[in-house]
């Protein structure tokens, strides 16, 4: 069945100073893409020089002869016709101007009356392609976004499977009051809590609020670690400082 399509109309697109028809295209210059708006605003009606004239250069302060403005004039109707325009869709009018003739040209979306569902405009099938592209695209961002995600727990599945959970025991205090801990199944050297209490103290700790000392277990005997902490180490408001020191510094 057929479908209800008028043919000869050539659709103006102002935005882009193009027009087409069929299939045909045809892209206008900036003068005369403002004398066809001109002449279809006043399609049937008969537009005069000195209005083509404001419309195409009174803007820009640019003054022309009438020999530019029937040159704008043969170019909008060169490429009507290119396009498949009828020969009458742009009519010289002696000594009064030029007429845009009436249902030739339109500046909006051509519309049609589908009885056929395998006949479709041009314009509909683009636009059905750019919403499938688009779509596509979410999809491919849904992935990435997935499986970033998933990435990230299985790191943090394996993390939390190797961290083991560190048990200490306390010592006892210092006379300073600092309250001493060592790692399970580590023996602290009788000296190792009062030389990082004198390190702690030299480097302002103590004064600041720190009272917890936490001795590790290192794989490298000539190497003390430990932390200091204003509270219990399980605590969220522990505030822990790490400290490595080398054996060379207290030799013990």
């Amino acid at each position: 069945m057929a479908t209800e399509i008028d043919r000869r109309l050539v659709f103006f697109n102002p935005a882009r100073a193009e027009i087409s028809c069929e299939g045909k295209t045809a892209t206008l210059g900036e003068a005369a893409s403002a004398c066809l708006s001109l002449l279809l605003t006043h399609q049937g009606e008969i537009v005069d020089k000195q209005r083509i004239f404001e419309a195409c250069w009174g803007t820009r302060g640019i003054m022309v002869s009438n020999a530019s403005i029937r040159q704008v004039i043969t170019q909008v109707r060169r490429a009507l016709l290119s396009v498949g325009a009828p020969a009458d869709v742009l009519v010289t009018q002696p000594r009064q101007g030029y007429l845009l003739t009436p249902g030739c040209v339109t500046d909006r979306e051509p519309t049609v009356t589908l009885q056929d569902s395998n006949l479709l405009p041009v314009h509909i099938h683009k636009a059905e392609q750019a919403e499938s592209a688009l779509y596509s695209n979410r999809l491919i961002l849904i992935a990435v976004v997935t499986s970033l995600i998933l990435s990230v727990a299985i790191v943090w599945v394996r993390l939390h499977a190797i961290v083991e959970r560190v048990d200490y025991l306390a010592q006892g205090t210092l006379t300073s009051g600092l309250a001493v801990f060592t790692q399970a199944g580590y023996k602290s050297p009788p000296s190792e809590a009062h030389f990082v209490e004198n390190l702690a103290q030299k480097s302002g700790y103590l004064s600041e609020g720190f009272r917890y000392i936490y001795l590790n277990k290192t794989e490298l005997p000539e190497f003390t670690s430990a932390f200091i902490c204003k509270a219990p180490i399980n605590n969220s408001d522990s505030h822990c400082i790490s400290m490595m020191i080398v054996q060379g510094d207290h030799g013990y």
